[in-house]
């Protein structure tokens, strides 16, 4: 029986820098949406070092923490209504 090819980049969990499927792996989507919610600038640019293109892992947390907080605030307009 053929081995599987592996699918997944492995993530070193001191790793600072990430290629962009390492990034959506970290982040738990597919490499296609990671791409897409770049482009929209949800979430941060990579890091050019050289020609070596890659995200940085902080920056990629804060844009995560940065929606969490656009998601509760628009749940709250919604739900609460006006003050």
């Amino acid at each position: 029986m053929p081995k599987r090819k592996n699918t997944t980049t492995d993530l070193n969990p001191g790793q600072r820098l990430m290629r962009d499927q390492q990034a959506a792996q970290y982040l738990g989507i597919s490499r296609s949406h990671f791409r897409k919610l770049v482009s929209a600038g949800k979430l941060p640019q990579p890091i050019n070092l050289d020609g070596a293109v890659a995200w940085d892992r902080l920056s990629l947390d804060e844009a995560v923490d940065d929606l969490k907080d656009q998601d509760i605030n628009t749940f709250d307009k919604f739900y609460k209504g006006p003050k």
